[in-house]
C-alpha cells in the first residue's frame, strides 16, 4: 500500500511540474533572434507546439502562415516566410543563463524554517540538483553561464559548454552575511538580460528563486552601496526581455511565487515551474531544454517601418494559431533601420575612421576636474557639470539638464531621466540610471564610465571626461 501511495505521489509531482506545458496554447512563439538583421535582413522566430510531433508529421514551410501587424495601416498582413527549420539551430547557438537565488531565505528549510543543518537547507538541494544536472548533460553543446544574486550580483561562471567547469564553479557559492541576504531579484534579471543580449542565436534566462524582489534600499532604509536608491521595476525587466528576444523560464523553489514573474515569463514565451525537490528541479530543467530543442525556426524579412515594436502571430496547419507575440529590435545606433543594410555598413566604416582619426589626434584637456559635457538641442551652448568626489545626481529633461541634491532628485518630474554617478574606492565612476538609456549606442541602466563615454537621453548628449591624473 505504501508503495502505491509513493507511486501516486510521484505521478502527481511530475504532473505538477509539467503542468505549464499542458496549460499553454497549442502553438506558441517562444523567442526571437534579430542578430542577423544587418547581415541578411532576416528575423528568426522560434515556434513550439504543445503536442508531441512525430518525424512523419513534421510540418513544412508550406504549412506555416505568418502575420505581422502593420501599425501604419492599422491592420494585419501576411508576410512571406523565407525558411522553416525544425530544431533549426545548432546547440552551440543556444545560450542559457542560470540565475540562482543565494539570498538569506535559501538557507532555510523547504518549509521556510531557519536551520543550521546544511543538508536541510534549500540551497543544499539546489546545489545537489545542479551537480546532477551538469554531470548528466556532458554531451550537451549549448553554452551556460551561472550567476547568483542576493544583496549583490556575482558571476560564478562565464558562458561555457564545459560541464566540468560549471561543476567546479559551484564551490564559489557560499552563504551570505546578514548584510548580503537581501534579494535584488529584478536587478539581477536586468543584468542577466544585458549579458544575454550580447549572444547570438537562441537566448534563454532560467531564474531559480524561492522568493520575491526584496531590495536592500527599500527594506534596510538606506541607499545600496553600489546602486543607491535606484530601483529596477518589473516593467523594466519585461521591456528588456521583449526588446532582446529573451525567453524567461522561472523555477520557484517554494509553493508561493511572485505573480508578476509568472506573467512576464508567459509574455516572453516561457513558463513557470513550481518545484519542491531536487528531482523536480532536474525534471523542470530537462523539460525546458527538451522544449527548446523541439522548436521550429521560422524566418522572415520584415517590412521597413519607423515603428520599433513588432507584433506577429504564426499559424500552423491543423495546429491552430499562436497568441500575438510582441518584440522590439534596434540594430544600428539604437535606431530601427530604414535604409538598405549596405548603407549602414558604409556609415559604420566612416564612423570608425573618424573615431580613429580623433583618437590619434592629441588634444589639450581644458578642464582639470572630472565632468560631464552636456549638449542639448534646446540650448545654444554646452553646459559643464562638475562631478563630485562622492555622488553626483542629475535630472535630464527635454529642455535642460540640471544637478540636484537628494531631496530634489527624489521629487524630480516623471518625464525627467535620473542619472546618479558615484566614485568608487578604486577611483572609478559608476553610473546608474532610473531606466534604460543609451551609452555609446548600447542600451544600459548601469555602467562603469570611461573618459569619452557618450550618454544619450531625452535627445541630449552627455560626454563624460576626467583629467589624466584622476585615471592613474
Amino acid at each position: 500500500m505504501k508503495n502505491n501511495y509513493k507511486r501516486l505521489y510521484s505521478i502527481l509531482m511530475i504532473f505538477w511540474v509539467l503542468s505549464p506545458l499542458y496549460s499553454q496554447e497549442n502553438v506558441a512563439i517562444t523567442g526571437v533572434d534579430t542578430s542577423k538583421m544587418l547581415k541578411n535582413g532576416l528575423i528568426h522566430l522560434y515556434v513550439s507546439f504543445a503536442d508531441t510531433i512525430t518525424e512523419e508529421d513534421l510540418p513544412g514551410k508550406e504549412d506555416f502562415i505568418l502575420n505581422e501587424f502593420d501599425f501604419d495601416s492599422d491592420e494585419w498582413k501576411e508576410e512571406e516566410i523565407k525558411d522553416v527549420q525544425y530544431n533549426g539551430f545548432k546547440q552551440e547557438e543556444i545560450s542559457f543563463i542560470l540565475l540562482i537565488d543565494n539570498s538569506g531565505s535559501m538557507y532555510d528549510t523547504l518549509a521556510g524554517i531557519p536551520t543550521e543543518e546544511n543538508d536541510s537547507q534549500r540551497i543544499f538541494f539546489v546545489l545537489k540538483a545542479l551537480q546532477d544536472l551538469f554531470s548528466s548533460t556532458r554531451e550537451f553543446k549549448d553554452s551556460l553561464a551561472l550567476y547568483t544574486f542576493n544583496t549583490n550580483i556575482e558571476k560564478i561562471s562565464s558562458f561555457t559548454s564545459d560541464r566540468n567547469q560549471l561543476l567546479n564553479s559551484l564551490s564559489q557559492i557560499t552563504q551570505p552575511t546578514a548584510e548580503e541576504s537581501y534579494t535584488e531579484l529584478y536587478r539581477a534579471m536586468q543584468l542577466a538580460s544585458d549579458e544575454l543580449s550580447k549572444r547570438p542565436g537562441r537566448k534563454v534566462l532560467i531564474l531559480l528563486s524561492d522568493g520575491e524582489n526584496y531590495t536592500y534600499s527599500e527594506n534596510k532604509k538606506t541607499p545600496h552601496p553600489l546602486w543607491g536608491n535606484n530601483l529596477i521595476q518589473i516593467e523594466d525587466v519585461e521591456s528588456s526581455l521583449q526588446k532582446r528576444g529573451i525567453t524567461l523560464y522561472t523555477i520557484h523553489y517554494a509553493r508561493s511565487s511572485d505573480p508578476s514573474l509568472v506573467q512576464v515569463s508567459t509574455q516572453s514565451g516561457g513558463s513557470s515551474y513550481p518545484v519542491a525537490s531536487k528531482d523536480e528541479l532536474l525534471l523542470a530543467y530537462r523539460e525546458i531544454h527538451s522544449k527548446i530543442n523541439r522548436e521550429f525556426r521560422v524566418s522572415y524579412k520584415p517590412k521597413v517601418s519607423n515603428f520599433r515594436e513588432r507584433l506577429v502571430s504564426v499559424s500552423a496547419s491543423n495546429k491552430g494559431t499562436s497568441p500575438e507575440f510582441s518584440f522590439r529590435w534596434e540594430t544600428f545606433w539604437g535606431l530601427t533601420p530604414v535604409l538598405p543594410w549596405w548603407v549602414y555598413c558604409v556609415l559604420t566604416l566612416l564612423s570608425l575612421m573618424i573615431v580613429f582619426i580623433i583618437h590619434k589626434t592629441p588634444f589639450e584637456k581644458i578642464y582639470t576636474f572630472p565632468h560631464l559635457e552636456v549638449l542639448s538641442p534646446y540650448e545654444s551652448e554646452k553646459t559643464i557639470i562638475q562631478i563630485s568626489e562622492n555622488k553626483t545626481m542629475i535630472a535630464v529633461g527635454r529642455e535642460q539638464t540640471v544637478i540636484m541634491d537628494e531631496g530634489e532628485f527624489k521629487n524630480k518630474n516623471d518625464d525627467e531621466t535620473g542619472i546618479t554617478i558615484i566614485k568608487g574606492p578604486d577611483g572609478k565612476y559608476q553610473m546608474e540610471a532610473d531606466h534604460e538609456i543609451m551609452v555609446n549606442n548600447k542600451t544600459v541602466i548601469s555602467r562603469e564610465l570611461e573618459p569619452g563615454d557618450v550618454i544619450r537621453s531625452e535627445g541630449t548628449l552627455i560626454i563624460f571626461d576626467e583629467p589624466e591624473e584622476d585615471k592613474k
